[in-house]
């Protein structure tokens, strides 16, 4: 009997260490031997992700009125203001509200704090005073009376040039579903404002995972090891899901997006495509900036001229631009960082394998090779 249980035990022991050896891969080995590994066989390709999108159809009016907010839109805009303004009486008072001009909506770890601070010091934006308001994404009020009120009603007394903005990374995913459409933030957004403008910033996704990955709180000790079994969990996830069901579904399936039992990693906010096509269908190309946070950090000048020209404010020279770089980077989360330790090399070749159709589809549809990130 004992040596039944001791041989019993070993195979155990056996099994588990092989699979989590299989699941965490070896430092510098080569991911796409373990067997099922989405390289070998991938279900998806940038022409699939394409024709899936160009397929889809928008959701009726209807449908969405039905999915909006249950707060009536302001009335009586007064268009001598570029932002969305209005007379509202309040107890017995008039009081002058405004709703945002433009709106930075993603996406997390791709510098949208950095621009934030960096375009707020221009004497025509008044942005609120800390990032992230959470209004549209997380905190719908039943009146745009507090969320008016969160600017402080600086605009007024600066004039009708001024322009207000606001800025939340949640916003370009977040979103509402019935059985056979899905309703974005775009849509009740532009139920409201129909004539907002929208700022995205991108980053290389596997760079933007792992920052991600560091970023996020509740994980315990971080480390590449454990990054790299979380991606792996993660992906075979997606990989079933993109085996059976559309490449849309799979991105805005909420059990693959806030999935809290072993992987609490957000791969789906990498696959931008899918994200800048939704918005692009609801709004119009020129009401829609889409930026790489490369290109702030290697060209800040040259970026922030083509912020302040899509919003329509005035330039500002060499020097002044010079000094707004100057600015310390933002949320850098450097200790925790050091502590982890560099991302491994077969964790980075499997998440560009991951993502590469992604990026193949958004370049094509953007017309724009840079967003291929190939070094």
């Amino acid at each position: 009997m004992g040596t039944l249980r001791t041989l019993t035990v070993t195979v155990l022991f056996v099994f588990l260490f092989t699979l989590e050896w299989a699941s965490r891969g070896v430092q510098g080995g080569t991911i796409s031997k373990v067997e099922g590994h989405p390289a070998s066989g991938n279900r998806y390709d940038k022409k699939r992700i394409l024709k899936e999108l160009q397929q889809y159809k928008e959701p009726p009016d209807d449908i969405v009125r039905s999915m909006a907010f249950k707060v009536k839109p302001p009335l009586n805009l007064d268009h001598e203001w570029r932002n969305f303004c209005w007379n509202q009486s309040i107890h017995g008072s008039n009081k002058f509200l405004c709703l945002p001009y433009f709106y930075i909506v993603g996406f997390r770890k791709c510098a949208t704090s950095d621009i934030f601070e960096r375009i707020n010091v221009h004497p025509e934006l008044n942005l609120p005073f800390r990032k992230e308001t959470l209004w549209w994404s997380f905190r719908p009020f039943w009146s745009f009376t507090e969320y008016a009120d969160i600017f402080g009603g600086v605009t007024y007394p600066r004039g009708k040039k001024v322009i207000m903005g606001d800025a939340d990374p949640n916003i370009a995913f977040m979103h509402r579903r019935t059985r056979d459409h899905i309703i974005t933030k775009a849509h009740i957004m532009k139920m409201y404002t129909p004539d907002v403008r929208v700022i995205f910033m991108l980053r290389n996704p596997t760079d933007r995972m792992y920052s991600d990955y560091l970023y996020i709180r509740g994980l315990g000790t971080r480390t590449a090891g454990d990054f790299n079994r979380r991606v792996l969990r993660g992906w075979f996830q997606y990989k079933r899901c993109f085996a059976a069901k559309s490449v849309r579904d799979c991105i805005y399936n909420q059990r693959n997006m806030f999935s809290s039992d072993r992987n609490q990693i957000r791969l789906y906010q990498g696959m931008y495509i899918q994200y800048i096509y939704d918005w692009m269908q609801v709004f119009p190309r020129n009401q829609i900036l889409v930026l790489r946070s490369e290109d702030l950090f290697s060209d800040g000048k040259k970026t922030l001229s083509k912020v302040f020209d899509f919003l329509g404010v005035d330039k500002l020279n060499d020097e002044e631009l010079g000094a707004i770089l100057e600015f310390p980077l933002v949320n850098r989360n450097d200790v925790v960082k050091k502590s982890a330790g560099p991302m491994w090399k077969q964790t980075r070749d499997l998440l560009n394998k991951m993502y590469r159709p992604f990026n193949e589809a958004l370049a094509e549809y953007m017309h724009d090779k840079r967003f291929l990130w190939e070094a």
